[in-house]
C-alpha cells in the first residue's frame, strides 16, 4: 500500500474494526477482484446513460463516502479515510452494442487490474450496450467503502433517483460520516470498560483453531478460493419454519442459524465451539438504515450445546445471546481476543435484490450473493422482505470442501430442518440429521453382523470354560482370570443381579475402570439386561445416559476407593436427576465375588 497524505487540515475519520479487518487481510500487491464488490444489473427499456449519470451524481451528493479515499493524517497512525469531494461519479458508458461474451472479458480484464490502496477508485461503473433496449451495468465499490446490503441500498437510490423519486432534504438518509462520528463518541463513553468485560468473558478460552466445529471433510490447503452452491426450500418447509418460527417466538432467521449450529456440532462431535455471525447493524439504528457504508461485521460466537436441551430452549438462549451481541457490538474489535477473532464457520441473512419495473424499464440485478471471505463456510439463509424462508447459499473454500462434501452438508441440513419443524420440544440428541436414503447408505458400508452359530459372547466364553477351563481368559494389570474362573464370576455376578431384581429390558450403569472386573461385569449384565456402560463418570454425561433407567447399579472395587466418593456423589446426582431407583452392591458383595478365583 503507498502511504497517500491528505490535506493536513483534513483529519479524516477512523477506520471500523470491520473496515481495517477488510484492509488487513488484502494481499501485498492486490487486484480489483480483491478490493472491490461487483454488482450487475440488467436494464431492459430505453436507457436514458445520461439521465443515469446524472442519477449517480444525485446519490453521490447525498453519500459522499461512496467515493472516499484512504490516506493519513497528522498525528495519527495507520490509514484513515477522508470524503473525496467529487461532484461526478466515475460512469464510463460503452455506446456500441457488445456480445455477453466480449463484455465478460472485459470485466475479468478489469477485475485482474492492479489495484493501488489509496490512488486507485473506490467506486466505478461502467454501462454496456447488449442490444438497442437491453443494457448490462456494472458496478465496482471497494469492500472497505460499501458493504454487500449497502451494494444494495445503492442500486435502490440510483434507480429512485433515475426515477426522480430519491428523497431530498430533510427526508434524505443519514450519512457514513455521520455514523462514523458517532461511533467515535460511543467507544469511548462510560459503558465501554463494562462492553470489554463482556466479549473477554464471553470469548474466554476460546480458540479458532482450537474450539471451530472442524468437519471430517476438511482437507487442508494453504489457497483457496470461495464457491457457493444454492438450494432452494421446499414450500412445505418454508412453511413449516414459518409456522415453527412463530409459535417459538423467533423469526425463520433465527431458527435456522439455531439449526446450523446443532448440525455443526453434531457433525463435528463438539457441545463447545467457536462459530461467528454477519449482522448488519442497520437494523439496529433507524437513523442509518438506509446509509451506504459498512455496516455489517462479523462477530464471534461462543456457545455451548448441551445434548439434553429441548429445540425451543436452544432457540431462545440463542437469541438472548445474540441480543446481548448486538447491545455491545460497536466496542468489539479483535484485540479483545485475537485467538477468537476469525471463527471458520459462519451464518448470515441474505435479502436478495428483487427486480423492478418503473416506467419504460425494467432492472434486473443478480439474484446470487457476493463472495463473502470472513469465513471458509458460511451458510446464508435467504430471506424475503418480511423474512421468511426462500433458499439456501452455501459459501465455502476450495479446495478445503469439495462440491459432493457440501451438497452432502445442505441435504444434511434440511434434514434437520424437516425434524425441527416436526418435533420442535425434542431434545438436540434426538435431531437427526440422517435421511432415510443416507441411512440405508451409511448401514450397507457395514452390514449387521451375523451369527454364525447362533451364540453370542457369554454362551461362547461358557462352552470355552468347559473345554478348557485351565487355559487364559482375561488378564489386567492386578490379576489373572482362566476361563473356568471367568465364568464362575460371570455366573455368580449375573445371579446377584437377578436376585436385587434386575430382569431383561433393564438398564445397568457400570461405574469402573477398564479392568477385569469391567469385563465381568459386562459379562453378567448381558446375560440378563440391556446394558449401559459409563468409563468415565461425569455428572451431565450421567444424567444423559441414565435418564431412561428403571434402576441403577453401583459396582465397586477396591481399585476404585481413590474415586470411591466422586463416582457416589456422580451416581448419586445423576439418579436423583433421572428419577431412578439406585441400587448398591456392597464391598462385602463384591469380596464373595473374588473368592471364587
Amino acid at each position: 500500500m503507498n502511504d497517500v497524505s491528505m490535506d493536513p487540515q483534513d483529519l479524516g475519520y477512523a477506520l471500523t474494526p470491520e473496515q481495517q479487518r477488510l484492509l488487513d487481510q488484502l494481499p501485498k500487491a492486490p487486484a480489483c477482484a480483491d478490493v472491490l464488490h461487483f454488482m450487475a444489473l440488467e436494464i431492459h427499456g430505453e436507457l436514458d446513460p445520461q439521465r443515469l449519470q446524472r442519477a449517480l451524481d444525485a446519490l453521490l451528493a447525498q453519500q459522499p463516502m461512496l467515493v472516499s479515499r484512504l490516506g493519513k493524517a497528522a498525528g495519527f497512525h495507520g490509514l484513515r479515510q477522508f470524503v473525496a469531494g467529487a461532484e461526478r461519479f466515475p460512469l464510463t458508458v460503452q455506446p456500441r452494442v457488445e456480445t455477453v461474451a466480449d463484455i465478460e472479458a472485459q470485466i475479468a480484464e478489469w477485475a485482474a487490474r492492479s489495484f493501488v490502496v489509496g490512488e486507485s477508485e473506490n467506486a466505478q461503473a461502467v454501462l454496456f450496450r447488449l442490444a438497442d433496449a437491453h443494457w448490462k451495468l456494472v458496478l465496482g465499490v471497494a469492500r472497505h467503502s460499501v458493504d454487500e446490503p449497502g451494494l444494495q441500498l445503492v442500486y435502490q437510490q440510483m434507480r429512485l433517483a433515475y426515477e426522480q423519486r430519491l428523497a431530498e432534504n430533510e427526508d434524505a438518509p443519514g450519512e457514513f460520516t455521520q455514523y462514523l462520528e458517532w461511533r467515535s463518541e460511543v467507544v469511548l463513553d462510560e459503558d465501554a470498560a463494562g462492553a470489554r468485560v463482556y466479549w473477554q468473558e464471553h470469548l474466554q478460552g476460546a480458540d479458532a483453531e482450537l474450539s471451530s466445529p472442524w468437519l471430517a471433510y476438511r482437507h487442508s490447503a494453504i489457497d483457496s478460493s470461495p464457491a457457493c452452491l444454492t438450494a432452494a426450500l421446499e414450500p412445505a418447509l418454508r412453511s413449516g419454519l414459518q409456522q415453527v418460527a412463530a409459535a417459538l417466538q423467533q423469526s425463520p432467521g433465527m431458527v435456522m442459524q439455531a439449526a446450523w449450529w446443532l448440525l455443526l456440532g453434531r457433525l463435528s462431535g463438539r457441545e463447545q465451539m467457536l462459530v461467528g455471525i454477519r449482522h448488519d447493524s442497520r437494523a439496529d439504528y433507524e437513523y442509518f438504515a438506509e446509509v451506504v457504508g459498512v455496516f455489517e461485521r462479523s462477530l464471534p460466537l461462543n456457545l455451548s450445546l448441551a445434548a439434553t436441551t429441548s429445540f425451543d430452549n436452544w432457540v431462545a438462549e440463542l437469541a438472548a445471546r445474540l441480543d446481548l451481541h448486538r447491545t455491545w457490538q460497536e466496542y468489539w474489535t479483535p484485540e479483545l481476543a485475537p485467538a477468537a477473532a476469525r471463527p471458520a464457520y459462519g451464518f448470515a441473512e441474505w435479502h436478495a435484490p428483487r427486480p423492478q419495473t418503473a416506467g419504460a424499464l425494467q432492472w434486473l440485478p443478480s439474484e446470487h450473493p457476493l463472495p463473502e471471505s470472513s469465513f471458509e463456510l458460511l451458510l446464508q439463509a435467504e430471506l424475503d422482505d418480511v423474512g421468511n424462508p426462500l433458499a439456501l447459499h452455501l459459501q465455502f473454500a476450495t479446495p478445503r470442501y469439495t462440491v459432493q462434501a457440501i451438497e452432502g452438508l445442505i441435504t444434511q441440513f434440511k434434514v434437520l430442518l424437516a425434524a425441527i419443524v416436526a418435533e420442535p420440544h425434542t431434545e438436540l440428541r434426538r435431531l437427526s440429521p440422517l435421511g432415510a436414503e443416507e441411512q440405508r447408505r451409511l448401514l450397507a458400508i457395514n452390514p449387521p453382523p451375523c451369527l454364525l452359530d447362533a451364540r453370542y459372547l457369554p454362551q461362547r466364553i461358557a462352552e470355552q470354560a468347559r473345554i478348557t477351563p485351565d487355559a487364559i481368559a482375561l488378564t489386567d494389570a492386578g490379576q489373572c482370570l482362566s476361563y473356568g474362573q471367568l465364568q464362575s464370576q460371570v455366573a455368580a455376578l449375573a445371579g446377584s443381579l437377578h436376585a436385587q431384581g434386575l430382569g431383561r429390558g433393564a438398564i445397568v450403569a457400570l461405574a469402573l475402570p477398564r479392568s477385569t472386573e469391567l469385563v465381568v461385569a459386562m459379562l453378567a449384565a448381558a446375560v440378563e439386561v440391556r446394558l449401559v456402560i459409563i468409563l468415565v463418570v461425569l455428572e451431565d454425561l450421567v444424567v444423559a445416559l441414565l435418564a431412561e433407567a428403571q434402576q441403577v447399579l453401583e459396582l465397586l472395587t477396591k481399585e476404585m476407593l481413590v474415586v470411591q466418593e466422586l463416582v457416589l456423589r456422580a451416581v448419586e446426582l445423576a439418579a436423583a436427576a433421572a428419577k431412578v431407583e439406585l441400587v448398591e452392591m456392597d464391598q462385602l458383595q463384591l469380596a464373595e465375588l473374588e473368592e471364587l478365583d
